[in-house]
């Protein structure tokens, strides 16, 4: 018997029990058969695939024809899902597209402008921001630039902390590409929010030290000169992490900014101590052209 010759409810049964492959090779086989069983399809590609959410799937794997045909037909944009079966380690489409191996700018970009939860966390408080800017995919990492771009268009946020205390500003510093990207957010940052710390009691600055990263710190310090003596947890100042460390040009920014030569870290160490101990010698006229003076009594750490 001809198969076009079965009753309806027959072919949508025998339909019904096939995989999503060979229903979609058996819609292409006939226009009658694709017209009676396209809804078929539509109603399996909502159900969970291997356990996982289409729209996850969907977004993990890069399909952006399935996803956009999946929230055509009312799929949950920031449903939650995952192999793993805690839920605070679920993620939502966009983020599972933003962790996915060869992130994909069109899946985040049809996922931001379908109003995807851009400050969703994951387990570590990671928003889609945070990981985007932190992240070393295998493909060139100038192609992820209008995705930053069009999250911080939308409004993502830029003061967000994850369980560590990071900002998005922090976390960029963990990638490879930081230099491209740290002048994206510093063009739509708020002051104010430069002089966030995280956990260690690290701003943007300490950060911007600690990576010998003078272009950045220079804008920093445009913007938001009050941070310059912010200490961390160690009570170390941006000026004296940059002495300990030997960065001339640093410490030559540092203090022409203002920086405090006579603060003291945990140890009761001040920048000069450092630069003598590790006999910077150049760092050392320097901070004693502003005046610095060592106490050798301090208590060694």
């Amino acid at each position: 018997m001809q198969l076009l010759k079965l009753p309806n409810e027959l072919l949508i049964l025998i339909a019904s029990n096939l995989g999503l492959g060979d229903l979609n090779s058996l819609l292409r086989c006939n226009r009658a058969l694709s017209i009676l069983l396209t809804p078929l399809l539509h109603k399996l590609a909502l159900l969970d695939k291997d356990g996982l959410a289409p729209l996850y799937w969907a977004a993990h794997e890069g399909h952006e024809h399935l996803a956009r045909l999946l929230l055509e037909m009312g799929a949950d944009i920031n449903v939650r899902s995952g192999p793993n079966k805690k839920s605070e380690n679920k993620l939502t489409p966009l983020q599972v597209a933003v962790c996915s191996k060869e992130p994909s700018p069109t899946m985040i970009k049809l996922l931001v402008e379908r109003g995807a939860n851009l400050e969703a966390k994951n387990s570590f408080g990671n928003t889609p921001l945070h990981d985007l800017v932190s992240i070393d995919p295998p493909t060139p990492h100038a192609s992820l630039l209008p995705s930053i771009s069009l999250l911080l268009s939308y409004g993502a946020s830029l003061s967000a902390q994850n369980i560590f205390g990071e900002t998005p500003l922090h976390r960029v510093y963990d990638g490879p590409h930081c230099g491209k990207v740290i002048p994206l957010l510093l063009d739509k940052a708020d002051p104010a929010i430069l002089g966030v710390q995280n956990r260690d009691g690290a701003t943007i600055l300490h950060k911007a030290v600690q990576y010998n990263d003078i272009t950045s710190l220079r804008r920093v310090l445009k913007m938001q000169k009050g941070i310059i003596n912010i200490p961390d947890s160690n009570r170390e100042t941006p000026l004296q992490f940059a002495a300990y460390m030997g960065y001339t040009g640093i410490v030559k920014e540092l203090l022409k900014g203002g920086a405090d030569v006579h603060l003291k870290g945990f140890g009761g160490q001040t920048a000069l101590y450092w630069a003598e101990y590790y006999e910077h010698v150049d760092i050392v006229k320097m901070l004693k052209g502003k005046g610095a003076k060592v106490d050798w009594k301090v208590v060694e750490r």
